[in-house]
């Protein structure tokens, strides 16, 4: 988590380009959303799991073989302009893209998205909100968004990949988003 937070302080600098990266835990791990009180997170957490706090916002999530991503971009580079609803929607837009040649997924309407509270634990993969990502009933893809001063970053993660080929398929495809393209 230090490590995004500090891409996030170089993208905002203009230090590097926008930049995605892809990680996987070494050991099962839950993260938890910055507003979250970590006492209250304590009874999520499995008994021999590490637990950190995300610079991001949103719930709880249990990382074993999930891939991880995220994205940090300074505010005036592509794609700028919008909101954080429609930064989440763009984002996983390029998520549903690059996986449904693999499987059927599908975003989560407005009308079937859990209400969930950015104080309250919860676990992420069982409460989707608008724009996540299922597949045959389940979530497979989330994630949480942070404005900083001069930048953003979001942290997700896509559970269930179904290929060994959807990482270089992601950083293509947020390569060329980034480009304009």
């Amino acid at each position: 988590m230090d490590y995004d937070r500090t891409l996030l302080t170089q993208a905002a600098d203009g230090r590097v380009p926008p930049t995605i990266r892809f990680f996987r835990w070494k050991e099962p791990t839950v993260s938890y959303g910055r507003l979250l009180d970590p006492a209250r997170v304590q009874p999520f957490v499995p008994s021999g799991w590490a637990s950190v706090q995300r610079p991001t916002g949103g719930g709880i999530v249990l990382h074993q073989e999930d891939l991880c991503l995220s994205l940090c971009w300074r505010r005036d580079q592509w794609p700028y302009d919008r909101g954080l609803r429609d930064y989440y929607l763009w984002i996983h837009q390029t998520l549903q893209e690059a996986l449904a040649p693999r499987m059927a997924v599908r975003r989560v309407s407005c009308s079937e998205s859990a209400a969930s509270s950015p104080r309250e634990p919860a676990l992420c993969f069982e409460q989707p909100v608008t724009d996540d990502l299922i597949h045959a009933g389940a979530k497979i893809a989330g994630g949480a968004l942070f404005r900083g001063r001069a930048g953003f970053l979001y942290q997700g993660a896509i559970q269930n990949v179904p290929a060994p080929d959807a990482e270089p398929l992601l950083r293509n495809l947020f390569e060329k988003r980034f480009a304009g393209r």
